[in-house]
């Protein structure tokens, strides 16, 4: 902003204290819209808030603590990340999860993960991949004592890293909003104990070859991963008993329209 806005909208050019105190304003403004983001964002992916479920402002305001403005700003953003949608009438819900949403969503996975991981074994260091070898046995560790939260942010984090250590900017970019786009889908299929016992071991596999220096068995094993979680995610949609055993949610009645393509 330019010193002839500021007098435009202070009458003066010389109102220091009117300029500074505009300025926090729209500091702490800026910082209750990242609150409300940041809160918002963080409830959906952990499944605080079911796909489908509506997302009422005079709620958001009680349990974010902000005002009716930062929570719109977030909505759209999120909107736009396409974690929430608006639906006439009925205002934000949860993006719902359709059998078509998790095709495409891992058909782009396998598109971005597999060229990541393989430049990632061409282009990391030494020190990450004993980083990333540190990193994963954090996980087990997770896994070992029963915290499946420590080890579903874990396993997220697990694939970023790997797509940081290809050195390829947008393909960093790439995979963590697919990530983020795919956190409930992988929170829901980690809870089968047979499903979260093969993506570990799936993790170690993808680390090996890595370590290896081998590009096309890291490739191929980020691949296996990839088509293996899509189709067990696309079963444990078809099988509602099945789904209702590993997502003892509250309310998880309601998401019944999983079902449905």
């Amino acid at each position: 902003m330019t010193w002839t806005h500021f007098w435009i909208i202070f009458g003066s050019k010389k109102d220091p204290e009117r300029i500074l105190d505009f300025a926090m304003r729209g500091k702490r403004q800026a910082n209750l819209v990242l609150q409300a983001y940041e809160g918002l964002k963080k409830a959906i992916m952990c499944m605080r808030y079911l796909p489908g479920e509506n997302l009422l402002e005079e709620q958001l305001q009680k349990s974010l603590n902000v005002s009716r403005t930062p929570i719109r700003i977030a909505l759209s953003k999120l909107e736009q990340e396409g974690l929430v949608c608006h639906r006439p009438g009925r205002g934000y819900l949860v993006r719902e999860i359709r059998l078509k949403d998790v095709r495409d969503l891992f058909q782009v996975r396998e598109y971005v993960e597999v060229p990541a991981t393989r430049l990632a074994a061409e282009e990391a260091t030494c020190e990450e991949l004993r980083e990333l070898q540190d990193f994963w046995a954090t996980t087990n560790e997770a896994l070992e004592r029963g915290d499946l939260e420590g080890y579903l942010t874990g396993a997220v984090e697990f694939h970023y890293r790997i797509a940081v250590m290809s050195r390829n900017d947008v393909l960093c970019d790439l995979v963590k909003r697919l990530n983020e786009r795919l956190s409930m889908v992988s929170r829901i299929l980690l809870r089968s104990e047979r499903r979260l016992a093969r993506s570990h071991q799936e993790h170690k596999a993808i680390l090996d070859r890595l370590a290896q220096r081998d590009p096309d068995a890291a490739a191929d094993a980020a691949r296996h991963h990839v088509i293996e979680s899509r189709e067990e995610f696309l079963d444990l949609l078809r099988s509602k008993t099945e789904l209702l055993a590993v997502c003892p949610f509250p309310g998880f009645e309601k998401w019944s329209r999983l079902q449905k393509a």
